[in-house]
């Protein structure tokens, strides 16, 4: 997959309330290359804003395409937490836009 990111000239960037310190030995754990990058967003600013919420207050997963001038070209946001898009279907797409 990491390849096929940096193939792409993808990155992906995964949001989560984790504090820094953690994601980054997170990653490093993970062993994932440059093409993934963590960002900590303790109060969920940012996973609100493109994400929403479930009533319970918990932020909703959300996987989202950001094209080369900004534009986001897909977004999904689904109410089954544990119902996401594939990575390969996501790749799919990415290199779909790529080739535009």
């Amino acid at each position: 997959m990491s390849q096929d990111l940096a193939t792409a000239k993808a990155t992906v960037y995964a949001v989560s309330y984790e504090p820094a310190d953690k994601l980054k030995k997170m990653r490093e754990a993970e062993k994932l290359g440059p093409q993934f990058v963590f960002l900590s967003d303790p109060e969920g600013k940012l996973a609100a804003l493109y994400a929403g919420k479930y009533p319970q207050g918990y932020l909703k997963p959300a996987t989202i395409v950001v094209g080369n001038a900004g534009k986001i070209t897909f977004a999904t946001s689904l109410d089954d937490y544990k119902v996401r898009p594939a990575a390969e279907n996501v790749l799919k797409f990415v290199k779909e836009f790529k080739s535009k």
